[in-house]
């Protein structure tokens, strides 16, 4: 199969920026290979895409692989704060290498630098496979969900009672 239409991302300078609560749709048809392995894997084909961590505690990540052929992803951490393309050159690999044969999700990164771009590498290592997949990215932030408490943080999309337990000089009705 030949291709002629190599994917607007093929490289990490291409980058698509993600943002929260996205999802991108995309497939490895074209991919060239990125000159990175992962190993067991071999050489990685792929595509880019990055995100801002903002303020945000951790990140939720969630890939499908849609197609059943060889869907991967690769995350890496621009630590050195040099920004969208000027950190390809310096990426820190955060060690998170794998293959999905259905659907991966979890938080990638305990605890994110704050305002730092991390990046995505979608990859297949069978470039003629073509691998479509459904990459989703959110935000974790920590705190008191409930409004009815006295330390609500309205930015908070996850409780975490064991740093952030909600706080309440009037007992709610339901205890």
């Amino acid at each position: 199969e030949s291709c002629d239409l190599v994917p607007e991302n093929d490289d990490c300078y291409s980058a698509i920026e993600l943002f929260d609560a996205s999802a991108v749709d995309g497939n490895l048809c074209c991919a060239q290979p990125d000159g990175i392995s992962c190993n067991p894997y071999g050489t990685a084909y792929g595509v880019w895409y990055y995100v801002n961590s903002q303020d945000w505690d951790s990140m939720a990540i969630e890939l499908t692989n849609v197609s059943n052929g060889n869907v991967g992803v690769r995350v890496f951490e621009d630590a050195n704060g040099l920004g969208y393309n000027s950190a390809c050159d310096s990426l820190v690999d955060l060690g998170v290498c794998t293959i999905v044969t259905g659907v991966i999700a979890g938080n990638i990164y305990p605890e994110l630098l704050f305002e730092t771009d991390y990046y995505f590498l979608v990859f297949t290592e069978y470039p003629l496979a073509c691998g479509d997949f459904n990459l989703v990215i959110n935000s974790v932030i920590y705190g008191c969900t409930d409004p009815s408490a006295d330390n609500y943080d309205s930015e908070a999309n996850i409780p975490d009672n064991n740093n952030y337990e909600c706080i309440y000089s009037h007992p709610p009705d339901n205890d």
